[in-house]
């Protein structure tokens, strides 16, 4: 009997492993079919990623400083390496079309969800967890992973112009409890350490504050990637050379890696700009945010638009 099993245990393997490459096929063919517009919609709705974090990171504080050079908050949600590839192949359409939907968010609104969001939303879907809620009109953590994979430079004024539209929404929500939150994808859990138990509206602004962070994070770390002197040589580096130096000496596993082979066998990411290993995500380096240092990102990356020209932009090799 034994062995009429095990032929039937492989023909069942066999018969599985083909469905899903078959599977795995019709899903590209039906990608390739899509508008840029319906494949980025289809990404963001269904990303791919999940990666549910139990420890929490570090704490936010009200103020949320700004994070170099990533994210400030976990989400669990992220977009997989095969459908960034996806996006990658077809980026020349992709990266206008992109434009057209970050310039059409409007963050004093909330998001209409379209009927296929809608339709996949989570606990509407016989498998929420693969589905993100998020709706493409509105600024959320998965628009900043496939702009920072696609490393869309091109995108620069629109993310300037959506950062500016987000901040202007935050200072009057601010100035005006009786105006509505400014709108951003709930998608990530901020983890505060305070006291009093913020209310739904006080919980919307501070996501609002994170992603309005993570704009300027996600801007610098594009410039930075072109190894942009003058932010090289700017306090946002420093702080986070400092920083990471810092973690590096103290940490005696860090502390042996020395290459990026090193750090992949160790399980850690690679700053390759640096040369340095960095720390688990959602410890990364941090600066306290303040208007001055807004503004000081934005010049830094409205004077490198203004300087280097795209035919001098070189795209990072991909993985």
């Amino acid at each position: 009997m034994r062995p009429l099993v095990l032929t039937l245990v492989w023909a069942f393997s066999c018969c599985a492993m083909r469905l899903a490459a078959a599977g795995e096929k019709n899903e590209s063919a039906e990608a390739k079919a899509l508008a840029p517009e319906q494949l980025i919609e289809q990404i963001i709705t269904r990303p791919g990623g999940f990666d549910q974090m139990c420890l929490l990171g570090r704490p936010l504080q009200p103020g949320v400083a700004i994070p170099l050079y990533g994210e400030a908050l976990h989400r669990d949600f992220y977009v997989e390496h095969d459908k960034l590839e996806e996006l990658m192949a077809r980026r020349a359409e992709v990266i206008p079309a992109l434009a057209r939907m970050i310039d059409a968010i409007d963050p004093t609104r909330m998001p209409v969800h379209t009927a296929s969001e809608l339709s996949a939303a989570p606990f509407r879907d016989p498998e929420p967890v693969q589905n993100s809620g998020v709706s493409k009109s509105e600024v959320s953590g998965l628009l900043l992973n496939l702009v920072t994979g696609l490393h869309a430079l091109e995108l620069l004024p629109n993310l300037l112009a959506l950062e500016e539209r987000l901040t202007v929404a935050l200072s009057r929500a601010d100035r005006d409890p009786k105006a509505p939150a400014a709108s951003v994808a709930q998608d990530g859990y901020p983890f505060v350490l305070q006291k009093k138990k913020l209310s739904p509206r006080e919980l919307r602004q501070l996501m609002a504050r994170v992603v309005q962070r993570e704009l300027l994070s996600t801007m610098l770390g594009l410039v930075r990637e072109q190894r942009f002197q003058p932010l090289l040589d700017s306090e946002f580096e420093k702080t986070f050379r400092a920083d990471t130096e810092a973690k590096l000496h103290a940490d005696p596993d860090l502390a042996k890696i020395h290459s990026k082979e090193d750090a992949e066998s160790a399980g850690y990411e690679f700053d390759p700009i640096a040369n340095l290993p960095i720390f688990r995500p959602g410890f990364r380096p941090t600066l306290p945010y303040t208007s001055a240092r807004r503004k000081e990102a934005r010049r830094l990356i409205g004077q490198f638009l203004a300087t280097v020209p795209p035919e001098k932009w070189v795209l990072p090799e991909r993985q």
